[in-house]
């Protein structure tokens, strides 16, 4: 309930129940102490529970008020936290995409579009094949996307804006074509059902 509301109903409970009080009793003023006990005693009993009520619907509101203050402050930083976290996450992969595997003496990234590319021959299915089983830098590589797809899952449902941003950035970085491709040649080779961001 509107504080400015409680204020208001209160208000006219006063009123309302003096005005009961003196249309019923003759409203004038008594020079007798136990008619004013009988008056403090009326409006106490009449007023009291609903002042007490009143009182409680508003600190029923600041509590409520306090709660989404609370929760907004922790889903803001729990979004800084994300992109702090795909900030991270991007200046290890793009290091490893440019990384030369020796075992296919090429850097990871051509390899990945030159799969994305051709996925019917038989030599993409070999190298998504040599991706799961592969260490070092192609393990990291498929962690690091799956990680960074994560993070914008969580913006993209909290906060449109930043998820853009966030995108954008992983975009210029690695490069959409990449980003693309990594987007299926990593849930292929991990069969991880992440959300894709970079679908064409």
């Amino acid at each position: 309930m509107n504080p400015r509301l409680i204020t208001v109903v209160a208000v006219l409970a006063a009123l309302t129940t003096v005005a009961i009080y003196g249309h019923k009793f003759n409203g004038a003023l008594s020079p007798d102490h136990s008619r004013w006990g009988e008056f403090g005693s009326f409006f106490g009993g009449v007023l009291g529970a609903t002042f007490a009520f009143l009182t409680l619907m508003y600190l029923a509101k600041q509590v409520e008020n306090q709660w989404k203050e609370s929760k907004a402050a922790r889903l803001e930083s729990e979004m800084g936290q994300r992109e702090r976290y795909i900030a991270s996450c991007l200046g290890l992969l793009v290091p490893k995409l440019t990384e030369v595997d020796k075992a296919l003496d090429a850097p990871l990234s051509e390899l990945i579009l030159r799969v994305y590319r051709d996925k019917q021959q038989r030599q993409a299915r070999e190298f998504i094949e040599f991706l799961r089983v592969g260490l070092s830098a192609r393990s990291a590589v498929m962690a690091l996307w799956v990680n960074i797809a994560s993070g914008l899952s969580f913006l993209a449902v909290h906060d449109r804006g930043r998820y853009l941003n966030q995108k954008t950035l992983v975009a210029v970085q690695v490069g959409y074509g990449l980003c693309s491709a990594l987007d299926e040649i990593v849930q292929i080779a991990t069969e991880i059902n992440f959300e894709r961001h970079f679908d064409r």
